[in-house]
């Protein structure tokens, strides 16, 4: 019997037929597994190596675990190249402080066209880079504006700018439209990641800039004091001295309420986002929220006298904030999460930590004794 009669692969007639016209033999491989459309799509001299092109993914638009899913074949990471220079020198120039440097490298790579794509922001944490740069813009002229004032100097230095928020506000608002979480492939970066940096940035910059306030308010008070020392020969009256106690804590109640107003504004857009998966059941979520919640129970507390009646509402409204906030770290333990050291101590007070006045209101973090 012939060789040629043998098919040892066990093709079907038309199979066969379909190998003559393509140039190939019954003891070929079926080239319909590793080429697509065979046999509209025919076979060229370099066909092999054009598939494994296809399944190497180009390590400028590779993403990270969160922003894309895992391939089930292992890649080969091309390291080098003007994508991975331009990473490294914003990584640099940022942890230098040089927000320009880094604002000029970050615009060069996003001018970058690897494979003929634009690239994706959400890969390689390009999107949280993009979100300082603009929140550390002009840093370096604050800074120097300051050092040049003894009497600007704060105690207490921020990160990024107060008037960069309306900026960093926008940028997330594009990149929240633009990538709107979908529970098909919750694992891509999307609104969900976008709106918990955005609340954050809210959230600290709401408390730093109180805080810097209330600094140079005293600075403020002591300077004047000083100048009207300085002035007159005669001992200051114990009336002057009230009045500059009152017009203090006149400004200091001022400032509590703005940044009371702000928060209240915060948390209100939190609990419409909250009412819905996935944030209603996300700890990072949760967490957060109770974090602003204790930070508004310190700020319902009016600095000025008030009356009875006043106080008492007061009261109610702080223990109600609190309990907010414990609300929402019960409910990371349900859904199966964990607390960390502070947050259990938040969650339970020992003795009567409420009423204790010796903790300080506006501490160092956003949460009132931790």
């Amino acid at each position: 019997m012939p060789q040629s009669s043998i098919n040892p692969l066990s093709h079907s007639p038309g199979v066969v037929a379909q190998f003559a016209i393509a140039g190939l033999s019954d003891t070929d491989q079926n080239p319909s597994q590793r080429i697509r459309d065979f046999p509209h799509r025919g076979i060229s001299s370099n066909e092999t190596f054009s598939i494994e092109a296809e399944s190497d993914e180009d390590p400028e638009t590779e993403g990270d675990d969160a922003a894309r899913p895992k391939s089930k074949k292992p890649t080969s990471r091309k390291r080098g190249g003007h994508f991975d220079v331009l990473l490294q020198s914003i990584h640099y120039f940022l942890d230098r402080g040089e927000i320009a440097k880094a604002s000029r490298a970050y615009g060069l790579i996003l001018q970058l066209r690897p494979s003929g794509l634009p690239i994706d922001i959400r890969h390689h944490d390009l999107w949280a880079i993009g979100a300082e740069i603009l929140m550390r813009e002009g840093e370096e002229t604050s800074q120097q504006d300051n050092g040049s004032h003894e009497t600007q100097l704060e105690p207490t230095k921020r990160w990024g700018r107060a008037a960069n928020m309306s900026k960093v506000k926008g940028y997330f608002d594009v990149l929240i439209q633009q990538h709107p979480y979908d529970y098909k492939t919750p694992k891509i970066i999307s609104a969900l990641d976008f709106w918990i940096a955005l609340f954050s940035c809210e959230i600290y910059n709401t408390h730093t800039e109180h805080i810097l306030a209330l600094n140079r308010l005293e600075s403020e008070i002591d300077e004047e004091s000083r100048r009207e020392s300085f002035g007159n020969d005669e001992s200051i009256t114990n009336d002057e001295t009230d009045s500059v106690e009152v017009r203090k804590l006149y400004k200091k109640d001022e400032l509590r309420s703005q940044a009371l107003s702000i928060m209240k504004d915060i948390t209100k857009r939190m609990d419409v986002l909250m009412q819905n998966m996935p944030y209603s059941r996300n700890q990072h979520y949760l967490r957060l929220h109770a974090m602003a919640s204790f930070y508004i129970a310190d700020l319902v507390i009016p600095i000025s006298p008030v009356s009875q009646y006043q106080a008492e509402e007061v009261q109610k409204s702080r223990l109600m904030e609190q309990q907010s906030a414990r609300n929402h770290l019960e409910r990371i333990i349900t859904y199966g999460g964990e607390l960390d050291k502070a947050a259990w101590k938040a969650l339970n007070p020992s003795g009567d930590v409420e009423g204790d006045t010796s903790i300080p209101l506006y501490s160092s973090l956003p949460i009132r004794g931790l």
